[in-house]
């Protein structure tokens, strides 16, 4: 298991622990957030400092890799 795997967020526990169905959406909602965070990080886009900070913290542990993102990008 390596840094960024996404089994070791919150949320995924939550639905391993629950196997609510409402845990993986957020999951992947979450998760689709931080994808389109850097993508806006990439083309230098207005909001995409704050996008990946919101991402960032949903998805703590792996949340710390956008923290990083978001403290790099200086604009």
């Amino acid at each position: 298991m390596g840094l960024g795997d996404p089994d070791c967020s919150i949320i995924c526990w939550l639905f391993c622990r629950t196997m609510d169905l409402l845990w993986f959406y957020m999951g992947i909602l979450f998760s689709s957030i931080s994808i389109l965070a850097g993508i806006m990080l990439r083309y230098n886009n207005k909001y995409a400092r704050l996008i990946t900070l919101i991402a960032g913290i949903l998805l703590i542990p792996t949340g710390l890799l956008n923290f990083i993102a978001y403290f790099y990008v200086r604009q």
